[in-house]
């Protein structure tokens, strides 16, 4: 007995002889299919989409720390970031500037469920509106929002682009914003202390008269310096008439002082008096040992004798006096200098004093300008590199109107209903051949007749 090999239950040929006798059904199903997707694409309601993008500085995200930030922080920061975008304070504002909860859509649904369950309501479903995407590796998040009115999708997301932005400003220039106030403040002290003190000096120049201090002090010092010079030389003017009313007194008292008293200018006339009674006195010893002591030689040089006495006793009290004058005057005006020179030394201090206080306040005035300008530089420094103007964040791509639904799409949906159709429709085809079997092709006819095919028909 001869064994038989079995084909296969279906083999390619009897499936495409199947196919092309079910072609009208498989037609009528893809047909059917993208009517189907045509009628429900219509139906559906149509959702917009808009998108926008936002670049983080992450470097720049702390203005008082500085630009360079750990990269390796990258990734965590900007997912807090996506966290603060869905945030519910982002929501509310977003809720409230796109007034939501005052539209037709808003009051029905508050006088369905409530207000707080209405606004909760809301806000769940502008969180499920929302799609945050972070390219990767770079810093820029995309943000999606869907909406079925075109409008509103561009006014919401537009809503959370700037509450985002406002609320990241708040959070990431608190820090600068407070730095900021507190050089403003040290500012206007430093220039309010600067303004008193000057003020406090100027009132201290009028008050005293003060016009060039540095000169005034120079000239005083020079005057000081000649009163000293002149009460020095009267000083040694006064001991020197006092000397010499010494010596005089002395040689006036002493009778064998002639040749000493010759030595002073002031006692020349005693001098010469003093000689003129030696020589008289000679002559009247010689007259008495010849002449009687009437004789009128002897009486007149007795009589002259006593004419130079008394002009010798005239001039002496006459010297003693000048001499006493002299010294009288030089005494009164050492005393008058050193009055002068005592005054002129307290005003020298006083100018001094004067000097100290306001050198004090000047001194004052230049540090505090010092200090001012100083902060007033890192206040400029501190402006140019976290002014207002700079910011953490940049919009790349702001909300726009989407003039086209983004779900569903006709032509994607009638592009799919075709191949699901055609699966759809060869899965009936052979279904419906499977359930009633006819001999359609010469694999059929040698598999169902277990016979060899001889001929067959062109």
């Amino acid at each position: 007995m001869q064994s038989t090999t079995q084909a296969p239950v279906l083999s390619l040929v009897q499936i495409l002889a199947m196919v092309r006798a079910r072609l009208s059904l498989i037609a009528l199903v893809i047909a059917c299919s993208v009517v189907t997707a045509y009628t429900l694409t219509s139906l559906i309601p149509k959702v917009y989409t808009t998108h926008a993008e936002i670049y983080v500085d992450f470097g720049a995200a702390d203005p008082t720390v500085g630009r360079y930030g750990a990269q390796l922080l990258d990734e965590s920061y900007l997912q807090t970031q996506t966290d603060i975008i869905r945030s519910e304070r982002i929501l509310t504002q977003v809720l409230e500037s796109t007034g939501m909860m005052a539209s037709a859509e808003g009051q029905a649904l508050v006088n369905r469920i409530g207000p707080l369950a209405a606004r909760q309501t809301l806000l769940d479903g502008l969180a499920k509106s929302l799609e945050i995407t972070l390219k990767k590796p770079g810093r820029i998040i995309q943000i999606q929002f869907k909406a079925t009115d075109p409008d509103m999708a561009k006014l919401s997301l537009d809503a959370v682009v700037r509450s985002y932005l406002k609320t990241s400003q708040s959070i990431t220039r608190g820090p600068a914003e407070e730095r900021q106030k507190q050089y403003a403040q040290q500012l206007e002290s430093l220039r309010s202390q600067t303004e008193n003190v000057q003020a406090k000096l100027s009132a201290y120049q009028r008050e005293h008269r003060i016009v060039s201090l540095d000169e005034q002090l120079d000239t005083d010092a020079r005057m000081l310096q000649d009163m000293a010079q002149k009460l020095t030389d009267t000083q040694v003017a006064l001991n020197a008439a006092e000397s010499r009313l010494t010596s005089v007194k002395r040689l006036l008292a002493s009778d064998r002082a002639v040749d000493k008293m010759a030595a002073l200018t002031e006692a020349r006339v005693v001098q010469d008096l003093r000689g003129r009674i030696e020589t008289l006195d000679a002559q009247i010893a010689n007259s008495q040992a010849t002449l009687g002591p009437r004789h009128p030689r002897l009486v007149a040089l007795l009589a002259e004798r006593e004419a130079s006495q008394a002009s010798l006793l005239t001039e002496s009290d006459t010297l003693v006096s000048g001499l006493g004058a002299e010294r009288g005057r030089l005494a009164q005006a050492k005393s008058e200098i050193e009055g002068s020179v005592l005054k002129q030394r307290e005003l020298l201090l006083e100018r001094k004093q004067h000097l100290n206080v306001i050198q004090s306040m000047q001194t004052e005035i230049d540090s505090t300008r010092t200090v001012y300008n100083l902060s007033l530089q890192k206040y400029d420094q501190f402006l140019m590199t976290n002014g207002p103007n700079t910011s953490a964040f940049e919009v790349l791509r702001w909300p726009a109107r989407p003039f086209k639904p983004s779900h569903p799409v006709m032509s994607k949906n009638i592009l799919f209903s075709i191949p699901a159709g055609l699966a759809i429709g060869l899965a009936l085809a052979l279904l419906a051949e499977l359930m009633n079997r006819r001999i359609r092709c010469q694999a059929d006819a040698e598999m169902y007749l277990g016979l060899p095919v001889l001929a067959r028909a062109s």
